[in-house]
């Protein structure tokens, strides 16, 4: 079973780097929530988490995240990932669209699947981007 809940935490992050997003959807629960820590988005349900998943997709098309490290617990599993990409589209945010800045990023980010009830029962994602500050050129970019 501890093998099962490593590949479904690491089925997302494969997924969205391939952009196969009904493949990033199949292990979501219905009550599935993402949140981002640096940008404070919260969405709920597998419907919600693809389309704003899909926004960071067309901001940084060829993004992509690489797991360095993987700890599981009885109800939990946490990736340690670093994502890289190029902000080469308009990415959507809650202060308006941030036009392409063509810069490359490389951000590291924890990110969470836990056990509520059932493995299948929920999954909660916390990435924290720090994307922001990236752009802005003050975090370690490429």
């Amino acid at each position: 079973m501890g093998a099962d809940k490593v590949q479904l935490a690491k089925q997302g992050i494969e997924a969205y780097g391939a952009g196969d997003w009904e493949r990033f959807k199949a292990p979501l629960a219905s009550d599935a929530v993402y949140e981002e820590l640096s940008t404070q988005r919260r969405v709920q349900g597998p419907d919600a988490i693809v389309e704003l998943s899909k926004g960071w997709r067309k901001a940084f098309p060829d993004s992509k995240g690489t797991i360095t490290r993987v700890v599981e617990g009885p109800d939990a599993v946490v990736l340690e990932i670093t994502w890289e990409g190029t902000h080469s589209g308009e990415l959507a945010s809650q202060m308006g669209p941030i036009p392409a800045t063509y810069k490359r990023v490389k951000l590291p980010a924890p990110r969470q699947r836990r056990r509520e009830r059932a493995w299948a029962g929920a999954a909660v994602r916390k990435p924290d981007f720090g994307l922001f500050i990236g752009l802005k050129g003050a975090y370690n970019s490429e």
